[in-house]
């Protein structure tokens, strides 16, 4: 505003700088006409052109509709049941996840969740590793549509009956337009949400509610540093998902309560909320099944059924069911034969699997080799690919190894006999076989 002061300063009145008499610069009107002040000149424009119009052309619209104009509202007026609408977004984890296998790299976390606009309730969590993708929405979306002990059942995560009561999944959702979004999994499900919206670029008020509620993290000053976790990427996802249910209970929610003889004894967490709201039958989930959650938002993956089990890459899988193993043995056509299937599994936990036969989904368990440690089933597929990786270059340099290893060892045996390692030649007939009577009167007269 001060440039374009001083610009028509000069170019519309026509003025000139000079120097005062206390050596400072002063605008003056050669003609002598008048000119307005810095301040008179403001409330003109102010009133010709109106002050929001000024404020978003100097701040812009996103920085004048957070800092400067006024409310025009809450975002729960126009909400009256659970999950009538829902806000979800992206954010990252501030600690570098553990490489799982040592020398190798490891990408940051990224963390998609989803929350009810009425009662701040978090009713969904997705991940992926590295950039922001669509498996992590999709997962998110599974997470809402399932009852939650079975999904912390998935994770080995314990759980008590009221920890995280959401079921469904709503009509309405407001997302993003971010890498990998929530845009893309809405077109694909244009049959199973008939309701859809998506925020405007750059427009976190958009989705305030579950802006709000991403971890916050201090900046420091001074030379750039990081934390390195000893936590692995599956290890962190679950300590998100606990985290998420310790936000449901914990996280006051008194702004949301209206003076209301009902709410009176009601305990201001997004939990007491929920289970208030619900208990009344003010919920607009819409109901899935399991399987058809998991048909619709998992990730796919190509499996190999064999007669001592499904493996995915090197990992072994046998039936949570085990009369399912007889019946997927019986597909095999000879007991060394390998036979390619479609299955499903959750990117970040690998634990659990499943396979789709002949229209059957069938639930699978990671199972160890050998005796060991059961937490290292508890695994990421990105995890089982570095894993799969370190494996390649290993069998690679073996294969160089076991040549060399021959060529060593049969050196030693020149060294120290002066014979080849296959000295001898090789005669027409059968061998003969020594004489017992003979060999045992030469052992006699030897002795």
């Amino acid at each position: 505003m001060r440039r374009i002061y001083s610009d028509t300063m000069t170019e519309d009145f026509g003025c000139v700088v000079i120097q005062s008499a206390l050596g400072t610069k002063v605008f003056l009107q050669p003609q002598g006409n008048p000119i307005p002040t810095y301040d008179q000149f403001k409330y003109i424009v102010h009133s010709k052109i109106g002050k929001e119009t000024v404020q978003k052309t100097l701040y812009g619209e996103a920085r004048y509709r957070v800092k400067i104009a006024r409310s025009k509202g809450r975002y729960t007026e126009e909400i009256s049941n659970l999950m009538e609408r829902i806000e979800i977004d992206a954010y990252y984890v501030s600690e570098v996840p553990k490489a799982y296998v040592e020398g190798m790299t490891s990408e940051p976390l990224c963390v998609a969740s989803s929350r009810d606009v009425l009662t701040g309730y978090k009713v969904g969590i997705g991940f992926c590793i590295g950039k922001e993708r669509s498996a992590a929405y999709r997962m998110m979306l599974f997470c809402m549509a399932i009852p939650k002990d079975f999904f912390c059942s998935l994770w080995g995560i314990p759980f008590n009956p009221g920890d995280w009561s959401s079921v469904g999944l709503p009509g309405h959702i407001t997302g993003d337009r971010g890498p990998g979004s929530s845009q893309r999994v809405v077109e694909d499900l244009e049959k199973k949400f008939p309701i859809r919206g998506m925020a405007p670029s750059w427009s976190g008020q958009s989705k305030a509610t579950i802006e709000s509620s991403h971890p916050r993290e201090l900046k420091k000053e001074g030379k750039p540093t990081y934390i390195q976790s000893s936590l692995t990427p599956g290890q962190l996802a679950k300590r998100e998902i606990v985290a998420l249910m310790k936000f449901n209970h914990g996280s006051n929610m008194e702004d949301r309560i209206d003076p209301d003889s009902e709410l009176a004894n009601v305990t201001p967490s997004p939990s007491g909320l929920w289970h208030h709201y619900d208990s009344r039958f003010r919920n607009d989930a819409q109901p899935m099944s399991i399987e058809d959650a998991i048909r619709t938002f998992l990730s796919q993956a190509d499996f190999t059924l064999r007669n001592d089990g499904i493996y995915l890459k090197s990992r072994r899988y046998t039936p949570s069911n085990s009369n399912d193993m007889d019946y997927l043995n019986s597909l095999l056509p000879s007991s060394d034969a390998h036979v390619a299937v479609q299955g499903y599994v959750l990117d970040l936990c690998v634990r659990h699997t499943w396979i789709e036969v002949q229209g059957r989904l069938i639930m699978l368990d990671a199972k160890l080799r050998i005796r060991g440690d059961d937490e290292s089933l508890w695994m990421s597929l990105s995890e089982l690919n570095q894993w799969e990786e370190a494996r390649r270059i290993a069998r690679s340099a073996f294969r160089a190894h076991q040549h060399a290893n021959e060529a060593e060892y049969q050196s030693r045996f020149t060294e120290s006999t002066g014979k080849n390692w296959d000295a001898g030649q090789r005669k027409s007939g059968r061998k003969t076989k020594p004489n017992k009577e003979v060999a045992t009167q030469r052992r006699k007269s030897a002795a």
